[in-house]
């Protein structure tokens, strides 16, 4: 090992000054070991050599032969002189002469006099660092934190940024401070936020935050950015780091293995930004794979951030999975082994005052880099758009700060009015005034505004297809030609190249490094996908195609625009030819639309799956256990019976049974459900031909393979119920139902034409079962003793 190889260690043992000269001395030598372990050199401390003790003995092995250095650390807050170095050196010749030693370092915490590195450049084999001299020169942390703390300064965010909150008014960055210093047991931090709530704001700004204090004193924390929305695939944390440390950030000499020591000796906050722009590309099996791999650099000592979109989790079990380490069965919470628990933190809109000083902040700073001097008019122009924007009847709609910034850039045109836009005019005036602006310029080739319009559209929409809605960036090579011959007249002779650069310098698409393009925020992405939905039957699209797309953003910029019932209404049609899976998302919005209209739903509602399927979305509804238990109800009491003419069950019951089984299992063990649970199994059990098993019986059969499939109810109740070996405590045998068994049996043969997504299938299979007493059902003495016969 070299002597420069030494200084790729890094640790954050805290090196404070102290009344006591040796416990000053002992912090900085215990900062030095933890460097050294962390790399894997061995070392001793406090070793006699001959007469002398040697403060910190290292073995360096990575030479042709070992080398043995000895090391005195001073813990002074000032710089060591001349004097005080060459006690240390004499101390120590002795050893150097004989051979003892190989070196002698002497490393200090701030630095040395110009006549004490003179003295230490004229004694071979006598070297002098200071801390920062020693963690850097290999590692170059510095110089990476330096690169790292410039997004913070990205479209000029450091101009504008206004401290955000959490829950009770706190400050963000105060409670994740504290946190740093704290600990709090260990647990990791989620910092959650719907879309343009500015999580990626906030975690650049504690990027520069932790960064600029790092560079001050490198005992700090060094903060490791990692955008997961670059994770398209199964991604391991070696890959991961390396790819944003080595790769992007050059980092000098990039180990995985040391980087893991080092952490779990506390010298990083790990941040994981955009987990739910992951998540859109990911099934859940990879998603789960991959924040696996986030969870392997939680461990002791380390501190490590997660942000993004809580919708990202499609269910309570996921986000139990995925942030809180537990397992949710029914109304039993599971720990899982190794997983830890995430602290919770949302953040919350900006208050009036806040969106008002963060108006005040961005056109100041637009004024300032346009060349005005900020005088006494340019700060009554600011304060009459403050105004204005005061005036606006829903300002509420402008708290996200992602909306409050494309508001204040249409602001910052003199020529606008501001008035009471809605969100969706919002992002149209601000894509319009960005297209007409660069339109104006003479070099720009002759293409209307509509069409430059509809050209990002398609882009969107096919970056938003490509990956399913989590990449913001792509190499504009990639884009397909079809999408520029759709808006490129003839007569516009040019490359492809050529178009390519007109269409995306004209636009408020940016390169930021390499041949990547970015859209500013996904929202605008979201915003194009509203748009190309309110053309759907134009554009050709399906139902299917619309589910896999949309989500609740895109939903809120439909509603906010003119055509929303015009998607509403083509979605409905569709529904009537579809069949598969809905989100439940899709579901509620079409339900609410015909509740709330007068959408006339005759037609549709003749088909029978899709009246029932709309019945029973309150079964899905898990904030209001009462409208689940009285759908379920329903269900049960009026849709369950209905049996076909050759006596088996009736298709809608067939239907009726797959939800209200869905539903059960969800609530299986909560003791309100389980009454409706003995309903159901009653009426199955009602519908059970015993004629039929008798015959079966007397002819020698076995009933679970004479069983007949006509009889739906019958097939259900032989073969996915058994009689327990024990008794119950009346004395007689219980009946063992499986609803998991029921639900994939239903799922796998039977299953509704249209069904909610993003439910589990298949379900384990013996997980879902409940016992219920024989006696609760009514037959005679000889078909029950039949039926527990048949069942064992």
């Amino acid at each position: 090992m070299t002597n420069s190889s030494l200084s790729q260690l890094s640790e954050t043992a805290n090196i404070t000054m102290s009344n006591n000269p040796v416990a000053i001395g002992d912090q900085l030598r215990d900062h030095v070991i933890n460097l050294l372990e962390a790399r894997g050199v061995r070392v001793e401390r406090e070793i006699r050599i001959g007469i002398k003790r040697v403060d910190v003995l290292a073995t360096l092995e990575d030479d042709l032969e070992p080398r043995r250095i000895a090391i005195e650390c001073k813990n002074f807050d000032r710089n060591l002189s001349q004097q005080e170095v060459a006690v240390v050196y004499t101390e120590y010749e002795s050893l150097l002469n004989t051979g003892s030693v190989d070196g002698i370092w002497l490393i200090a915490r701030k630095g040395f006099s110009p006549d004490a590195k003179h003295l230490a450049n004229a004694k071979i084999g006598f070297k002098l660092f200071t801390i920062d001299q020693f963690e850097e020169r290999q590692f170059g942390f510095s110089r990476y934190v330096r690169q790292l703390i410039e997004i913070f300064r990205e479209q000029d965010l450091n101009s504008y940024y206004i401290q955000q909150r959490v829950s009770n008014d706190e400050g963000l960055i105060e409670r994740v401070h504290k946190w740093i210093e704290d600990g709090e047991g260990g647990k990791p931090l989620a910092i959650l936020g719907g879309y343009g709530m500015g999580k990626t704001s906030f975690c650049k700004y504690l990027i520069y935050e932790l960064g600029t204090a790092y560079l001050n004193d490198v005992t700090k924390r060094v903060p490791i950015y990692v955008r997961l929305s670059e994770i398209a695939k199964e991604q391991e944390l070696e890959g991961l780091l390396g790819k944003m440390l080595a790769a992007r950030y050059r980092l000098s000499a990039y180990h995985f293995h040391d980087i893991m020591k080092l952490n779990r000796r506390g010298k990083f906050v790990f941040i994981f930004d955009g987990f739910d722009e992951m998540k859109h590309a990911l099934s859940w099996d990879l998603f789960k794979f991959n924040f696996g791999e986030i969870n392997r650099a939680v461990v002791e000592n380390s501190r490590v951030v997660v942000a993004g979109r809580p919708n990202a989790f499609l269910s309570d079990q996921e986000h139990s999975w995925a942030l809180r380490g537990t397992r949710i069965s029914g109304e039993q919470t599971i720990r899982l082994p190794g997983s830890p628990e995430y602290i919770e933190l949302t953040i919350q809109p900006f208050s009036k005052i806040e969106a008002q000083q963060f108006l005040r902040r961005y056109l100041t700073q637009h004024l300032t880099k346009s060349g005005e001097n900020i005088d006494g008019i340019s700060k009554e122009w600011v304060e009459s758009r403050v105004r204005e924007f005061e005036s606006i009847t829903h300002q509420d709609d402008f708290k996200r700060p992602v909306h409050l910034k494309i508001f204040a850039d249409i602001a910052t045109n003199r020529d606008v009015g501001l008035k009471d836009f809605s969100v969706y005019e919002l992002y149209e005036i601000a894509t319009k005034l960005t297209i007409d602006r660069e339109m104006q310029k003479t070099e720009r080739l002759p293409i209307d505004g509509e069409k430059r319009s509809k050209f990002l559209q398609d882009v969107a929409w096919w970056l938003w297809e490509k990956d399913g809605g989590r990449s913001l960036s792509f190499n504009p090579r990639e884009v397909p030609t079809t999408i520029l011959r759709r808006i490129i007249s003839a007569e516009h002779e040019s490359s492809d190249d050529g178009l390519l650069r007109e269409m995306f310098s004209g636009a408020f698409i940016e390169r930021k490094f390499g041949d990547n393009f970015y859209f500013a925020h996904r929202s605008f992405l979201e915003f194009f996908i509203a748009k190309k939905f309110e053309n759907a039957e134009k554009s050709g699209l399906t139902l299917g195609t619309i589910d896999a797309t949309i989500n609740i953003e895109i939903v809120d910029f439909l509603r906010s625009g003119e055509h929303f019932s015009r998607f509403v209404e083509f979605a409905l049609d569709q529904m009537r030819r579809y069949t598969g899976e809905l989100k439940l998302m899709l579901l509620n919005v079409m339900h609410d639309f015909m509740t709330s209209t007068g959408y006339d739903k005759g037609q549709l509602m003749n088909q029978q799956h899709i009246d029932l399927l709309f019945k029973s979305l309150p079964l899905y509804d898990v904030t209001n256990e009462a409208s689940v238990l009285a759908t379920l109800r329903t269900l049960v009491e009026s849709d369950l019976p209905m049996r076909a003419s050759e006596g088996g069950m009736h298709e809608r019951g067939i239907n009726a049974l797959y939800f209200i089984v869905d539903a059960i299992i969800f609530n299986l063990n909560k003791i309100e459900f389980r009454e409706v649970t003995f309903d159901t199994i009653r009426e199955l059990m009602s519908q059970v031909s015993f004629a039929h098993l008798r015959k079966v019986k007397r002819a020698g059969g076995e009933l679970r393979s004479a069983v007949r499939r006509a009889n739906f109810s019958e097939f259900l109740i032989i073969n996915c119920c058994r009689a327990t070996a024990h008794n119950g405590p009346d004395g007689t045998p219980q009946l063992l139902v499986d609803f998991g068994r029921i639900l994939n049996e239903i799922y796998e043969t039977r299953r509704p034409k249209i069904v909610v997504a993003n439910r589990t299938f298949p379900l384990d299979v013996g997980r879902f079962a409940i016992e219920l007493p024989f006696m609760e059902f009514s037959m005679t003495p000889a078909d029950w003793s039949l039926l527990i016969e048949g069942l064992r």
